[in-house]
């Protein structure tokens, strides 16, 4: 019960939460690649915030929708990520992870501790 209270209810109504936040903000002012949804706010972000930039639904970044439009352009022009080839993703975001991981053969190399190149059975030594 302990580990309810701890661990699974606290993602819970996380959850819940930024669903009711992504349904209250849908609109069509702004279009995110990365979750595509239409929404009609964008959060401001950074140390110096700039206005705009992160996503209310997935909580990407411009830098993180560019990469996936630019991926997403290259595959779209030929480029294929089948027959062996793997993709591999430095400091990976969690907003475009999945979708590397479902679109993709996807490597993503963390660089945090114990998590060391290595992610979802893949080891830093299949580099």
């Amino acid at each position: 019960m302990n580990y309810i209270i701890k661990t699974v209810l606290p993602r819970l109504v996380k959850d819940v939460i930024k669903k009711a936040r992504i349904l209250a903000l849908r609109g069509s002012r702004f279009y995110c690649p990365v979750c595509e949804r239409g929404l009609r706010k964008f959060y401001k972000f950074g140390v110096n915030t700039r206005p705009n930039t992160q996503c209310s639904g997935c909580d990407s970044l411009d830098r993180h929708r560019f990469l996936w439009i630019a991926l997403r352009d290259l595959q779209n022009k030929g480029l294929s990520f089948g027959g062996g080839q793997k993709l591999h993703h430095v400091t990976t975001e969690v907003c475009i992870a999945e979708k590397f991981r479902g679109k993709y053969n996807y490597l993503s190399i963390n660089l945090d501790g114990e998590k060391a190149m290595y992610d979802y059975g893949y080891y830093g030594n299949d580099l």
